[in-house]
């Protein structure tokens, strides 16, 4: 599979695609809006009224890092928790230490795509030890990424959750294609 564009994934919205949902787009293979249905349907059945009245509106303009986890695993990802202080210990919680930036852990962890929730935006990391990091987003997206040491998208900025892609469509497709 080959990462999609901004501009592809601004087609299948049909307007700005949010980061959410692009994010979970590019990991499962899914058009934009078969994620943003996906996610709706799992919204309208929660609990919480916040939650319930953004599953009813046209466009999701917030969603919720289980909500994008759960869809992702229910089309076929597998996704590991990542600790953030200790960026290699599976079974870690997911929350970060108060100072801790993308720029900051990028340098232990090891390679692989990861899915990251930093200062209230996701995104996509790829890592790829000795040749550095890149950034996948609704507005950085090209089939190259965006270096993560460029200070605009993850040097200051705080990252709150990271899990790792382990298995799905994201890692099926063949090398050089993402």
């Amino acid at each position: 599979m080959t990462i999609r564009t901004h501009g592809q994934l601004r087609d299948e919205a049909g307007a700005h695609p949010w980061c959410g949902p692009s994010a979970v787009a590019l990991i499962t293979g899914l058009t934009y809006r078969e994620v943003e249905d996906a996610i709706r349907a799992r919204m309208a059945k929660a609990w919480c009224p916040r939650r319930r009245r953004q599953a009813g509106r046209p466009r999701l303009t917030t969603t919720w890092w289980d909500d994008l986890i759960a869809v992702c695993r229910e089309r076929g990802a597998a996704m590991t928790p990542t600790s953030i202080d200790a960026a290699r210990d599976d079974g870690a919680i997911l929350y970060a230490l108060p100072r801790a930036t993308l720029a900051g852990i990028v340098g232990r962890l090891s390679t692989g795509w990861y899915l990251a929730r930093v200062t209230n935006h996701f995104l996509l990391l790829r890592v790829e030890r000795g040749r550095g990091a890149w950034l996948f987003d609704n507005v950085t997206l090209t089939r190259a990424g965006v270096p993560a040491g460029i200070r605009a998208f993850g040097g200051r900025r705080r990252i709150t959750h990271l899990m790792q892609i382990t298995s799905g469509p994201l890692l099926d497709s063949p090398p050089g294609d993402a």
